[in-house]
């Protein structure tokens, strides 16, 4: 069993970050509506194979440390990685699959049928940042959907702006490589508060985040 100190842990990753410069410091979309000064943009690390492994052995060495046992890891982008260090740390095999959002939007799904496989599994759902949890509810939903159980749920990045007494994983099942504290505020508070992006003027940065969508709204004339 893994006796990494997650103080330790939690440094190596937040350097890994910075390394990679994932904080994009500019006025920014949240998936949720919400303006920040301070984005997350975890694909300037994903796509360095070394640093992503590193970063998926660390949050696993912190699960097995939990006592977290999984049969299938899901993820949608950290499966395979995850699986393997997985895989090193447990004598009973470990399944990895991609997930997707489904058709409606507001769900996960594998595909290929692979859904059935999850029947009587313990789950582990690894993502890169945690923000809202929803798509940890989806986890959730998709392997108590099909007889399984979600017993952990994995991140990178903890941005600070949900409470995990409601993330649907059991005590212990949560498992956060680091935490940045990102800004934060309603559209309404970003227009009227003197000082905020949007009452001062700075632009929208339609790259990162969902500015692109913000702006095109806004075009509509769709503004809250």
């Amino acid at each position: 069993m893994s006796t990494r100190d997650p103080k330790a842990t939690a440094k190596e990753i937040r350097g890994l970050c910075d390394e990679h410069n994932v904080v994009v410091n500019d006025h920014c979309v949240f998936v949720g509506g919400e303006h920040t000064m301070n984005m997350l943009v975890m694909k300037r690390l994903l796509r360095d194979p070394m640093a992503t492994d590193r970063v998926c052995q660390l949050l696993v060495d912190l699960a097995v440390a939990q006592g977290l046992r999984p049969d299938v890891v899901l993820s949608p982008q950290l499966s395979l990685p995850a699986g393997r260090w997985f895989c090193s740390q447990q004598p009973t095999p470990v399944a990895s699959y991609a997930t997707k959002k489904n058709k409606s939007g507001n769900g996960l799904e594998l595909g290929y049928g692979f859904e059935r496989e999850l029947a009587g599994k313990k789950v582990v759902f690894i993502d890169d940042v945690l923000s809202r949890g929803t798509t940890t509810g989806w986890a959730a939903n998709l392997a108590g959907g099909y007889g399984g159980e979600l017993i952990g749920a994995l991140y990178i990045a903890d941005r600070g702006q949900v409470d995990h007494k409601h993330i649907p994983v059991p005590e212990g099942g949560l498992i956060i490589g680091t935490k940045i504290k990102l800004s934060q505020w309603s559209e309404e508070e970003c227009r009227e508060t003197p000082g905020r992006p949007c009452n001062h003027g700075i632009p929208v940065n339609t790259t990162f985040g969902h500015g692109a969508e913000f702006m095109a709204r806004i075009e509509r004339g769709q503004a809250t």
